[in-house]
């Protein structure tokens, strides 16, 4: 199946059609994007870059959008939504302007990471969390699926003088089945992973790791301003396969590597 991304209407069908022939989507891929030709700015044609932004950029909502809304509704509920960046949003290719541009905009987007926590914890902010574990050093503990969800973890602790227990696990979609049944008290997770269980009651929200607060939940304070001063933590995804990899793929472009530090509410 394909579609194009710069098309709501194309793209809604696209999932439709995914619905329909697949019964539920566990994994979003977000790789669409195209270049502008290597020519300086004044030589650059405003249709080619209004194309590239078109693609990489705006593309991107609305296959998150109707990722989102199928995994929020499916049984069970989640999946993930990963968003292919590139080194250019770091370091400027020479004659890319739009492309790198874009590549800006859409690491804007991947941004956060939120400390989530279990509802029988007794804290309602970072700040209280915080006070929580340094009363009982090591009794709480944190679960951990990824690299970048211990790493963040890691540097919560070094930063706000805590102690915490970790837990390891083999991927981050079970620690947050076990912070949810309160197995664990704490858990930086990406967004796509945890947004439904927070929008269920069934996890609290403490804070996002970017510097900015997140356009996805507004509300939801940034880690640094709810305790923490200095904190910020992001993270990459990246998905590899054979040059020529068997079955059936979906390919767009889109934004959500998002973690949360979760806790029992």
């Amino acid at each position: 199946m394909s579609t194009d991304v710069r098309d709501p209407a194309s793209v809604e069908a696209l999932f439709a059609q995914s619905g329909k022939t697949f019964g539920r989507l566990d994994v979003l891929f977000n790789n669409a994007g195209i270049n502008a030709p290597a020519v300086t700015m004044d030589e650059l044609p405003l249709e080619n870059w209004k194309n590239v932004i078109d693609t990489n950029v705006t593309g991107v909502y609305p296959c998150a959008r109707a990722a989102f809304g199928m995994m929020k509704k499916q049984s069970p509920q989640g999946g993930r939504i990963i968003n292919n960046g590139s080194i250019s949003a770091h370091t400027t290719r020479p004659l890319n302007g739009p492309y790198t541009a874009s590549k800006h905009a859409v690491l804007g987007l991947t941004k956060a990471i939120a400390p989530v926590v279990n509802p029988a914890v007794k804290a309602q902010s970072v700040s209280e969390f915080i006070a929580l574990a340094k009363k009982d050093p090591g009794k709480l503990n944190f679960g951990s699926g990824s690299s970048s969800a211990r790493v963040a973890s890691e540097l919560f602790m070094h930063m706000s003088g805590t102690k915490l227990n970790y837990v390891p696990y083999k991927a981050n979609p079970p620690a947050v089945k076990d912070l949810v049944a309160g197995q664990t008290d704490l858990m930086m997770v990406d967004l796509t992973t945890s947004l439904p269980q927070v929008k269920a009651g069934k996890l609290r929200a403490l804070g996002v790791s970017s510097p900015q607060r997140s356009r996805l939940v507004p509300d939801v304070p940034t880690i640094a301003e709810a305790g923490v001063p200095g904190y910020e933590m992001h993270h990459w995804n990246a998905l590899y396969a054979h040059t020529r990899p068997p079955g059936r793929t979906m390919s767009s472009a889109l934004p959500a590597n998002q973690l949360w530090m979760l806790n029992r509410l």
